[in-house]
């Protein structure tokens, strides 16, 4: 079960920010734009399963891009058209997935309607943690590494 860490606006630290990271090292990352347009979540698993093989990530390609595509799925409903984002980040003990949109998301997922509700169920049974950050333009997911 995920645990959902909303972090306010301005609340500290968001989890994956540099100040949260500390000494974490980045060992991958991959920034990638994508379209306001029902093609992104396709675009954003293609782009996640590319760079899980190579990185050689054993273990975590399916739910990454069940993950993402559950996000960039739930962004697009509610993003203004500006424009949307995708951000894949690595360390050794983890892969952070971000979309953000120029738009902001509803404050809970589960209670902004039915289809929302099965996303936040998705990244509940999948993602180790997930939740949004700055002011809800970020929608990210973490999936645990295998040692």
């Amino acid at each position: 079960m995920a645990t959902r860490t909303p972090v306010p606006s301005g609340a500290g630290a968001r989890p994956g920010s540099a100040r949260d990271r500390g000494t974490v090292e980045e060992l991958h990352v991959l920034s990638r734009p994508l379209p306001s347009t029902v093609a992104a979540a396709r675009l954003a698993r293609v782009a996640v399963r590319v760079a899980v093989r190579a990185w050689r990530l054993p273990g975590v390609e399916e739910r990454a891009a069940l993950v993402v595509s559950e996000a960039v799925t739930a962004v697009l409903r509610h993003a203004d058209p500006g424009g949307l984002a995708l951000a894949v980040r690595t360390t050794r003990r983890r892969l952070r997935l971000e979309v953000r949109c120029s738009g902001g998301l509803p404050a809970a997922l589960a209670s902004a309607g039915p289809d929302d509700a099965d996303c936040a169920a998705v990244l509940d049974a999948t993602a180790t943690r997930w939740g949004t950050c700055d002011g809800g333009r970020v929608l990210w997911a973490e999936l645990a590494l295998p040692a």
